[in-house]
């Protein structure tokens, strides 16, 4: 309890270091979100995707982002050099979060997709029920509308759609 109070008033000093409490919570959407996505999409398309694969990338891709974060923020390197990995060069802290989570996904999924081609993968039969095209498509046709999932897709799509205009 000590220590958790001790980390979270920590981090509430450095949130004040922070434009915004929004480029706070998007650069740490940076650092663990778009990696972590990466990581679960390849793992649930993808059945030849291992745990090492996963663990490797999604670390490498963790720290890429707050590397990449920390050499902006304190301006280590000249920022013209970052041209190729951020809009405007280190203009917006807005866009500099999106890049961000743009390269931290991209070494995520390429690392998880290059590690697990040289480890050696899980048998099918450990992956039925996580991988899409290993489990067995259910049967839905003696489910009522109101109770598919599909149904109600359709209707938050017409409502995001709706308010979309409505605001517009």
């Amino acid at each position: 309890t000590i220590v958790g109070i001790f980390l979270s008033i920590l981090t509430a000093y450095w949130a004040m270091a922070f434009e915004s409490i929004m480029d706070y919570i998007q650069a740490i959407f940076t650092w663990v979100n778009a990696p972590l996505f990466a990581t679960m999409l390849l793992a649930m398309f993808w059945r030849r995707t291992t745990s090492a694969g996963a663990f490797w990338g999604l670390l490498i891709g963790m720290l890429t982002s707050f590397v990449l974060f920390l050499v902006l923020k304190f301006g280590q390197i000249n920022i013209p050099a970052l041209g190729f990995l951020y809009d405007e060069a280190g203009k917006y802290d807005m866009s500099n979060n999106l890049w961000r989570a743009w390269w931290a996904w991209i070494v995520t999924l390429v690392l998880t997709f290059v590690i697990s081609l040289v480890t050696k993968p899980k048998a099918e039969s450990e992956l039925v029920g996580l991988v899409k095209g290993l489990t067995p498509k259910l049967d839905m046709s003696d489910v009522p509308l109101l109770r598919k999932p599909a149904f109600w897709a359709v209707i938050a799509l017409l409502c995001a759609v709706s308010l979309n205009i409505y605001f517009w």
